[in-house]
Order: C-alpha cells, then structure tokens, then sequence
C-alpha cells in the first residue's frame, strides 16, 4: 500500500547521506507512523501526527 512512498523515502533519506543506522531507524519510525494511521498519506492530517504523538507517549 505504501511501497511507492516508502521506496522515495528510503532514498531521499539516504541523499542526505545519514549514517545506515539512523537511515534504519527513521525508516522503522515511518513505517511504525504509517501502520498505525492504517490510511491512505492523503488522509492523514496534523490531527492524525497528533494522535500518534500523544500514542507513543502514552503507551
């Protein structure tokens, strides 16, 4: 479902030539990001990021 987005941003966070470890760890953020929204990227919204935020807070 995300495999297009997912592909660019592996590569533009590897264009801004972070170290490997970083590129993993930003990568496993987004997908854990994605995966909780379980809805299309055009859905999502400040209120989405917001609930995620206050999510990983709280858990």
């Amino acid at each position: 479902m995300f495999e297009h987005t997912l592909k660019r941003y592996k590569r533009d966070i590897a264009l801004k030539a972070y170290s490997p470890k970083t590129q993993d760890t930003y990568y496993r953020n987004i997908i854990s990001f994605l995966e909780y929204c379980n809805q299309p990227i055009e859905e999502i919204t400040k209120d989405t990021i917001k609930d995620y935020l206050y999510h990983l807070i709280t858990q």
